[in-house]
């Protein structure tokens, strides 16, 4: 909790704003998390598919329209300092999803080799 002040100051401009970049960063956060959560399953999925296959391109691609929706839903807009945040969640949840599967089935990765050569 000791980092909220800190993103608040980061991301302020001016003193009287502060009040106004609380909400946003709860969120934001909370944005994160739940972008993060979506991409687990999707990450799982793609670790065990061809690379570069409608499968693979699928898995990438299927949670975008959720994020947009999230972005939407909790009215963080598309403000260019949530990007790399977002970005970042994103592409965490894809890897620990496929980490998971790695961790979980050693044959599908075996299989994945076979199938990428």
């Amino acid at each position: 909790m000791e980092a909220l002040p800190f993103l608040v100051g980061l991301f302020c401009f001016y003193a009287n704003e502060i009040p106004y970049f609380y909400p946003m960063i709860q969120n934001l956060i909370i944005v994160l998390i739940l972008v993060f959560i979506l991409n687990l399953p999707f990450g799982y999925w793609r670790q065990g598919v061809k690379k570069f296959s409608l499968q693979w391109f699928l898995a990438v691609h299927l949670p975008i329209p959720g994020v947009v929706f999230l972005r939407l839903y909790f009215e963080l807009g598309f403000q260019w300092w949530t990007y790399p945040f977002m970005v970042f969640a994103f592409f965490l949840g894809q890897w620990v999803g496929a980490l998971v599967r790695r961790k979980r089935d050693p044959a599908s990765m075996a299989n994945s080799k076979k199938i990428n050569s």
